[in-house]
């Protein structure tokens, strides 16, 4: 992200150097040479800077294998190593993967992939299952709403099979069975 270099008197010289740290990834499909679809890898920052993954051969620390979500629909002219993403899709997913951990809906729900194809809407699919559509504006009112839907639904043994926040009325959901009662009572 940035890097300095201070001399210090008499021969010494000081580097400074701040990492990026990726809060998504995006896969690209390349078909090789050989006719086989190539899988590529990028890493995007919170400010849509585009990593390739670090060679974990080549990291002097051991990185935590925290889970990434993945942005689909990303165009391909826009995953180009060392630019910066400019979509404004791009921009509010980033935006609401920062903002995520601090919302109401911290630790209730794991983001997998947010598809930002959509022209006014994203789409979040949870790892608990869930489809979550959401505008590109006004993210901390919809993650608001999304933890009220959700406490509603574990009020009634239900979790949210899909839920679009987008509408600022009269939201449409469509419940499943809460994992646990989709188990059955023990016994």
């Amino acid at each position: 992200e940035s890097a300095a270099v201070d001399r210090v008197l008499p021969d010494t010289l000081r580097i400074r150097v701040m990492e990026r740290n990726p809060v998504a990834q995006a896969v690209l499909y390349r078909q090789s040479a050989n006719g086989n679809l190539a899988r590529k890898i990028f890493w995007v920052d919170q400010h849509g800077f585009v990593m390739e993954p670090l060679d974990p051969k080549l990291s002097l620390k051991k990185r935590s294998k925290k889970w990434l979500p993945v942005l689909v629909g990303v165009n391909q002219a826009d995953l180009l190593p060392g630019r910066s993403i400019k979509s404004p899709q791009v921009r509010a997913a980033l935006q609401l993967i920062s903002r995520f951990d601090l919302s109401p809906m911290a630790g209730l729900a794991h983001m997998r992939h947010i598809d930002v194809t959509g022209r006014e809407t994203m789409e979040v699919i949870t790892w608990q299952g869930a489809t979550v559509r959401l505008s590109l504006h006004g993210l901390d009112r919809q993650l608001a709403r999304w933890r009220q839907i959700h406490d509603l639904g574990r009020k009634h043994s239900r979790a949210i099979a899909t839920v679009d926040l987008s509408i600022k009325n009269n939201l449409p959901v469509r419940w499943m069975l809460a994992p646990s009662m989709a188990l059955g009572p023990a016994g």
